[in-house]
């Protein structure tokens, strides 16, 4: 089946809106061979179909099942490119398990390749918001040690409550150089991840 490039371009924009159910118009006026195209090229499972139909029958319109079906064929068959996969993992999108066993191999060598690295951009983006709350919680350490500095300088600070304003000094450095020790160890951890990153693209064939 050759398909329209404005079609082709109308499903690729399908592809990422996602799907939504035929109304009164598209029912009546569809091509059954492009709609199954654009299921299939979604990766949508086949069962969409009675989704489809039940639409459409509010409408009193019956489907065209062969032809939905050969569309459908022909978009997946695009769908489960190697390409297409490492697209879909790298999207960190879910795969429906749809792809001809002839096909699936190759779909899922590109899909996990693709997913490996959403995954370590999504390890990635968690470090680097603990760092930011790291940080955060560094410099609230510092501002209390401050406050605790300014109190034991006041005449009317006790000899009492200075000790233990030395004890909550203490008590924040302490924190201190274990939130420093711990950002050490989360920037040294995303380095390696960077790098891991930076592998996989370099060495994927997508």
């Amino acid at each position: 089946m050759k398909i329209n490039p404005i079609i082709y371009l109308l499903c690729f924009v399908l592809v990422l809106n996602g799907c939504k159910t035929l109304n009164k118009d598209e029912c009546k006026t569809g091509d059954w061979e492009t709609i199954g195209y654009e299921d299939g090229l979604r990766g949508e499972l086949r069962s969409r179909v009675g989704q489809h139909r039940e639409a459409c029958a509010k409408h009193g319109v019956k489907i065209d099942l062969q032809s939905y079906n050969a569309g459908y064929d022909s978009g997946l068959t695009l769908y489960c490119q190697a390409s297409n996969g490492y697209k879909m993992g790298l999207s960190g999108r879910v795969y429906n398990s749809v792809c001809p066993v002839e096909l699936e191999a190759d779909f899922l060598l590109g899909y996990h390749e693709g997913r490996d690295i959403y995954d370590l951009k999504r390890q990635l983006t968690q470090i680097e918001q603990t760092l930011i709350n790291n940080t955060k919680s560094i410099e609230t350490a510092d501002t209390q040690i401050k406050l605790y500095k300014n109190e034991m300088l006041l005449d009317s600070t006790t000899a009492e409550r200075r000790l233990q304003l030395w004890e909550l000094i203490e008590t924040e450095n302490i924190k201190i150089d274990e939130l420093e020790q711990n950002r050490t160890e989360l920037e040294d951890e995303l380095d390696v991840i960077k790098q891991e990153i930076d592998t996989n693209v370099s060495s994927t064939s997508f």
